[in-house]
């Protein structure tokens, strides 16, 4: 993953603000793997996901199914 939607960091997290963390870093990337996570304590992470992909598409993205040929990609930690 090279993008994270912030849900592990705050469960209390709005869907809103899950969309909005993922869609602020796709403009700085070429190929976005976002991370989210599925339990039941992350309710909103569900209702962030249409938003999420609707915002990956009108940006230009297409999604496909990741394979073992695909290159990995790596968050990048910032100092």
């Amino acid at each position: 993953w090279n993008v994270s939607s912030g849900d592990a960091v705050n469960r209390s997290v709005s869907a809103e603000q899950l969309t909005e963390n993922a869609l602020d870093q796709a403009e700085r990337r070429r190929r976005a793997v976002v991370l989210m996570h599925d339990s039941v304590s992350h309710t909103s992470t569900v209702e962030a996901l249409p938003a999420i992909i609707e915002g990956y598409q009108a940006a230009g993205f297409r999604f496909a199914a990741l394979t073992p040929e695909v290159v990995p990609v790596t968050y990048g930690y910032r100092n």
